[in-house]
């Protein structure tokens, strides 16, 4: 028997993709195949539990939020840094030295700091205001009326810090409730190798009920698995050329 599932080619999308196709190609014969409908249900069983498991990894409003308060916390950190940088290169002596050395403080954590993923930014943060509330420069920024910026600034991160602890245990939780997508794909893998084979067996016994339909599966198959080869040898050209670089 040809092996036509090959597993170490394919993603979860590929797995998805199969279930639904080959679910829709069986679907007229159910009703007349009792076995091949144990088999059926096999795989939707996985097949649903897989969306599920999706769904759950793609779903979450806290992402989208996540994003929105880091792109906030970056136009506060822009926005003071350029506005101390502004006055530091200015005209008016007794300001620009106050600027200068609160820009300092920006230069000493990464002038585009705000640009690294999140973790090292909120590192990032931790040290500028360690600096900048020290008394001396909560003074400096008084005198130059950019203490509104400052706290807008950590009231940024603030509300950052609070989704992303949000986000944490929402991820945690659905670690706890929800079994890995990985786990479900070799379920869904058994089940469409099984039905694969029955359907091969009966189509051979039987080509007048079931040759149509198992020459359907086989195309989509075989258009997966096209897919999935190109992909792997794309990664392996990527990886050799990183190599030669």
């Amino acid at each position: 028997m040809k092996k036509y599932i090959l597993k170490s080619l394919l993603t979860v999308d590929n797995t998805i993709y199969l279930s639904e196709n080959l679910l829709r190609i069986i679907k007229a014969l159910l009703e007349t195949d009792s076995r091949l409908k144990v088999l059926s249900d096999k795989l939707v069983a996985a097949y649903n539990r897989m969306v599920i498991n999706k769904k759950r990894n793609s779903a979450s409003a806290l992402t989208q939020k996540k994003a929105e308060l880091d792109q906030r916390r970056d136009q506060g950190f822009i926005s003071l840094r350029d506005i101390l940088h502004g006055m530091a290169v200015g005209l008016i002596p007794e300001n620009a030295e106050k600027a200068l050395s609160l820009y300092r403080v920006f230069e000493g954590v990464g002038t585009t700091s705000y640009a690294a993923g999140y973790k090292d930014q909120t590192a990032s943060l931790s040290s500028l205001f360690s600096e900048l509330d020290k008394p001396e420069r909560q003074t400096a920024l008084t005198d130059l009326a950019l203490l509104p910026y400052y706290e807008a600034l950590k009231t940024a991160e603030d509300d950052f810090v609070e989704v992303d602890k949000q986000k944490l245990d929402e991820s945690t939780e659905n670690e706890q409730k929800y079994e890995p997508a990985l786990e479900i794909m070799v379920d869904m893998v058994s089940a469409l190798t099984d039905l694969v084979g029955y359907m091969e067996l009966s189509s051979t016994l039987d080509a007048a009920t079931y040759g149509d339909a198992f020459n359907q599966i086989v195309t989509v198959i075989n258009e997966v698995n096209a897919t999935a080869r190109a992909r792997q040898t794309s990664k392996e050209s990527d990886t050799v050329e990183e190599i030669e670089n």
